[in-house]
């Protein structure tokens, strides 16, 4: 390397300074004094190897250190005493839990969808098992639990299927007539939810063929959770036969549309009583909505001509001439 000037003590060249002496009155030139002075020269070949060398060592120890640095590990701090203090690198993690509240959210919205669903399958009539509308064609409806059904004890003398078909004023129904089936609960009875969706609801209960109330009667109003039963009790009649008709009257007692009778025309024998009247008792239970025809066997003596008279207890029929 190229050799620098480096400074050196020289010998310093005499000046000449005057004293004034008091004694003598005169000024009197004094001796030189030696003043140092310094002047530059070359530096010698062992030193500028000396300066070589230490300049090497520096320069490798800074090439040492920077090729030498450990590296920086992620979630591993640096030693903080190290000379390049370098901050610590974090590594987002990709498997982030649910939050406990976002679980108990997600929970609670889909029991609550479980419950709307089960509420509307309820809406339709239809429990557990959704019905087709198509009357005659449903399945049982459950009620377990429910506010909003119906019981009804069908009568002895009805069929195992037990229909309920429900409506109101404004002509909205559970289904085409007769309705859809009931759930037997055991011993006679018989259940049914009312749709939410029919307001002001009646009801008829059927077995498809007998009813109650009996025909072209209005439906029962709707009491949430009440025991519905055709009314059991005897019905009486009696029958002033006209002049002409022979002594033995009959009855002839038939549901509306000749759908059940008591016996096959012309029925069953009138008691005759003092008074020169027939009597019938309609034994409860034995058929509802019981129509009425009377006639002395003659297939041109009976009356009404037509359709029979509806039965109500306690009234004497007679014929209007």
């Amino acid at each position: 390397s190229a050799q620098q000037p480096q400074t050196q003590q020289t010998e310093p060249r005499a000046k000449r300074q005057w004293t004034a002496d008091p004694a003598q009155g005169s000024v009197q030139q004094s001796a030189p004094q030696a003043k140092k002075e310094w002047s530059m020269s070359p530096k010698t070949e062992e030193e500028n190897t000396h300066e070589d060398d230490a300049d090497f060592i520096e320069k490798f120890k800074r090439d040492f250190e920077k090729n030498n640095r450990p590296p920086i590990v992620p979630n591993e701090p640096i030693n903080p005493v190290s000379r390049n203090n370098y901050p610590p690198m974090q590594q987002q993690s990709t498997n982030k839990k649910m939050p406990v509240a976002g679980i108990v959210v997600i929970v609670v919205l889909v029991i609550a969808i479980v419950i709307i669903a089960i509420f509307a399958m309820r809406g339709n009539g239809s429990g557990e098992d959704v019905q087709d509308s198509t009357a005659g064609s449903g399945s049982t409806a459950s009620v377990a639990s429910s506010d909003n059904a119906v019981r009804f004890t069908k009568p002895e003398n009805w069929g195992d299927k037990i229909y309920a078909y429900v409506y109101n004023n404004d002509k909205e129904e559970n289904a085409k007539w007769p309705g859809v089936e009931m759930t037997s609960d055991g011993n006679g009875v018989y259940s049914y939810v009312i749709p939410d969706n029919i307001k002001d609801a009646l009801v008829i209960f059927n077995d498809g063929e007998k009813q109650y109330p009996g025909d072209q009667k209005e439906g029962l109003k709707v009491t949430e959770g009440s025991l519905y039963s055709v009314e059991a009790s005897d019905i009486v009649v009696n029958f002033k036969k006209p002049a002409d008709w022979k002594d033995s009257i009959n009855i002839y007692v038939y549901q509306g549309g000749g759908v059940d009778k008591i016996a096959d025309w012309p029925g069953v024998p009138m008691t005759k009583n003092s008074d020169g009247t027939y009597s019938y008792t309609i034994k409860a239970g034995t058929i509802s909505d019981a129509k009425l025809i009377f006639n002395d066997g003659d297939g041109n003596n009976k009356y009404p001509k037509s359709d029979g008279f509806t039965a109500e207890n306690g009234k004497t029929y007679e014929v209007e001439e």
